[in-house]
């Protein structure tokens, strides 16, 4: 490949992590960004996550919040959890690395 290094995705993925993790001090954050589809099977929901700036999209990722956990947000928040979780909204979680 004209003698440029190749990396894998998990590679490239670890070192992000890697990367995040260290200037972050293993410490918890927020990300906040917009569900701009949602998808459910099984009782689970997979959602496609976006940040945008002008109406165009700069960052996409995917998530998945397992049945278990969204039964959990569904019987804490009841019906309140529909209208939290759709397409359209801006969500605000914690991470650490």
């Amino acid at each position: 490949m004209d003698g440029k290094k190749t990396y894998t995705l998990t590679q490239l993925t670890k070192s992000i992590i890697n990367l995040i993790s260290s200037n972050l001090n293993n410490k918890t954050f927020l990300i906040i960004c917009e569900i701009s589809q949602l998808n459910e099977k099984n009782g689970h929901r997979y959602l496609e996550l976006v940040d945008t700036k002008n109406d165009n999209v700069t960052s996409k990722s995917s998530g998945s919040i397992w049945r278990s956990t969204y039964e959990t947000i569904k019987s804490k928040h009841k019906e309140e959890a529909k209208k939290i979780i759709k397409t359209g909204n801006k969500v605000l979680f914690p991470k650490k690395l």
